[in-house]
């Protein structure tokens, strides 16, 4: 066994004869070479001994301790080495919850050993009193607020949650008594995220660089207790290798226990021996890889929400702003990310993803904390790297229809020395360009002095008939090479900022869409479509290979590159709170013509009471607003007076 009692003291005199006692990096407060004997007797760093991590911190989701420094347990039921069941105790008392944080971090127990939370505030009901504003057809979903959308939902072998054949019905009209379809896209998805955490030379040179699926980390919901509209279910199998006895395996979200899916089916014994008495203590997944083939109950969650609250808009438009949420829950391997669709009353859509979870903890990492990354539990629960968070969102437009052209345009904001006509600075005059090259960087650059961004624009007979504006709050820094890899005998694809292209380069991408619109994803596989590339770096854009003709056609497919730095902080341990949003906003561009909205109000009886002052408080008997519209919704069952309340 390495005699590290022995080793300790000569390698911490190496590092004080590097470092002496000189700050790393002014203001860091970080002083590595200043040794301290340690409460043991043995000479050390003092930041080592500040941050011995002897005692595991231990979070809802994961821990930073290696399974098998916890225990060796055999699985009596698959004879494999591996963790006991959550209803047994570990053999040294350690358990993969929060029950053995530190006292601040754990919460206290009653008479039989158990943790009492405190409430999250009283339930809280949503009712419909009249239905749903959705409906369900297999796989088809039509959502009729003031404008109705309609799609599908399809399950990707590589982005998972993926929505088809996306369109909209304005309302009725004199000249659409039906209500004009207006296609929108052929599809829209997350089809790559990943994270990659910090790497420098302060300590954490080679740190984690993950690269991840919405289809194959998929998990599922929980209705009502996560998901208050309704799920549909989906069977996922990762490689169709085989099925055997899991086919009827059922999971979700809350029931991935570290030995794989709780089996709440048929076998009593299965039932029994994984137990559930741990999820009190918020015992939640670990173990992702024993999901092979499974079915998710409940995987696609579907719920509507009334984004503006309280906020009412004037009585010329529909007066309240509407959504319909579609999500899918991921647990990746560092985080735990939320799918998200949200489509909205006024023909706006987001696309993009809800991450939260844990910053990858580990003993393993090394930093400098405040500088690149944190400390958990006082030190007593491993090191996070800061590090970023990055996705790119797949839209294919099928804007007013598949016989129409699909053309990517920049919008920039127009300088005065762009128009000679803008003789004060105040013409806010846009320029237009149509991108009909797949290397036209340039153009397919984020660039805040122009403000631009981009539309997804549909030409019919060489005529525009409308387009999609794209716009998003995280495109972020593009990565850029290190101050070392300029150096000429450096080859630019070892490095991150060579192998991680799409981070580096631009902020959108664009290539054609094939004849089967099969190109799902930005960075390609060996053997998918374009050349093979070196193992360790995604296949280049299929597009700007040479000898590859990088003109466009009439069918685009579109990547939009989100990137998100995170500055790790302790309040964000042991797990975080849902901390952010990354999507892209799609919105209608000269696309109807006219506000649609106009054609459309919120309910008669409900308008009555909430947007009228109350008259007889003036001495009126007439009522000096009268509304000659009648409701759109069959209110047979309504209670005579109008309830404000939400439950």
């Amino acid at each position: 066994a390495t005699d590290w009692k022995a080793i300790t003291p000569i390698l911490s005199a190496a590092i004080y004869d590097a470092w002496g006692e000189e700050e790393i990096v002014a203001g860091s407060h970080f002083y590595p070479g200043v040794l301290v004997i340690g409460t043991d007797g043995v000479l050390r760093p003092k930041s080592a001994e500040d941050h011995k991590q002897e005692v595991g911190t231990y979070n809802n989701h994961a821990t930073p301790k290696t399974f098998s420094d916890v225990t060796d347990f055999v699985d009596p039921y698959t004879g494999m080495t591996s963790l006991p069941p959550h209803s047994m105790d570990w053999s040294n008392g350690i358990y993969r919850d929060i029950r053995n944080n530190l006292d601040k971090m754990a919460p206290p127990t009653d008479n039989k050993g158990e943790g009492i939370f405190k409430p999250n505030g009283k339930p809280k009901v949503s009712v419909e009193p009249t239905g749903s504003s959705f409906t369900i057809d297999g796989y088809a979903v039509t959502y009729a607020a003031a404008l109705t959308w309609m799609f599908d939902i399809g399950f990707d072998p590589d982005a998972g949650l993926t929505l088809y054949n996306v369109r909209v019905v304005l309302p009725p009209s004199r000249k659409f008594p039906k209500g004009e379809v207006v296609p929108y896209l052929f599809k829209a998805q997350v089809s790559n995220f990943g994270t990659s955490y910090s790497s420098s030379s302060h300590g954490s040179y080679y740190q984690p660089a993950f690269l991840e699926s919405h289809f194959w980390d998929a998990t599922g919901t929980v209705t009502p207790s996560v998901c208050t509209g309704k799920s549909l279910p989906v069977f996922r199998s990762r490689n169709l290798a085989y099925l055997g006895n899991q086919a009827y395996t059922e999971a979700m979200y809350s029931t991935l226990s570290p030995l794989g899916p709780e089996f709440v089916g048929p076998d009593p014994y299965l039932s029994g021996y994984f137990g559930y008495n741990s999820v009190g203590w918020n015992m939640f997944p670990g173990f992702k890889n024993f999901v092979e083939n499974v079915w998710f109950p409940e995987w696609v969650c579907l719920e509507e929400s009334i984004t503006a609250g309280k906020a009412m808009w004037h009585l010329a438009g529909s007066q309240e702003k509407r959504a319909l949420l579609i999500s899918q829950t991921t647990i990746s391997e560092a985080y735990n990310i939320i799918v998200d669709f949200e489509l909205f009353s006024t023909g706006q859509m987001k696309v993009g993803q809800h991450a939260h979870g844990q910053p990858l903890s580990s003993g393993g990492m090394a930093g400098i904390p405040g500088i690149n990354g944190a400390f958990s539990g006082e030190g007593q629960g491993g090191f996070a790297c800061n590090h970023m968070h990055w996705s790119t969102i797949n839209i294919e437009p099928m804007v007013r229809g598949n016989d129409v052209r699909q053309v990517l345009q920049t919008s920039d904001l127009a300088t005065p020395a762009d128009e000679p006509s803008d003789w004060f600075g105040q013409g806010f005059y846009r320029n237009k360009q149509n991108v009909v090259a797949a290397n036209q960087s340039d153009l397919l650059k984020y660039d805040y002095d122009k403000q631009r961004y981009w539309v997804l624009a549909g030409y019919k007979d060489g005529k525009e008939v409308g387009g999609l504006k794209i716009t998003s709050n995280e495109i972020g820094v593009k990565v850029l090479p290190g101050n070392k890899e300029a150096s000429a005998t450096v080859d630019k694809d070892y490095t991150f900022a060579g192998n991680h292209w799409w981070l580096s380069e631009q902020d959108i991408f664009v290539f054609n869409a094939t004849g089967r619109r099969n190109g799902t994803m930005l960075m390609q596989g060996q053997g998918d479509i374009g050349p093979p590339s070196r193992s360790y770096s995604r296949t280049m854009h299929p597009m700007l290979q040479v000898g590859v003709d990088p003109h466009l056609g009439d069918k685009t497919s579109v990547w939009l590159v989100t990137k998100l730095y995170h500055e790790v902080l302790t309040d964000e341990f042991p797990t975080q709170n849902g901390f952010s949003t990354i999507d892209v906003k799609i919105e209608p561009h000269n696309l109807f013509g006219f506000n649609p909205n106009i054609l459309a109000r919120a309910n008669k009886d409900w308008s009555d009471f909430l947007m009228k002052p109350p008259y007889e408080l003036f001495g009126s008997s007439d009522d000096p607003y009268p509304i000659s519209y009648d409701s759109e919704f069959d209110l047979s069952g309504m209670p005579a007076e109008p309830i404000c309340a939400s439950a």
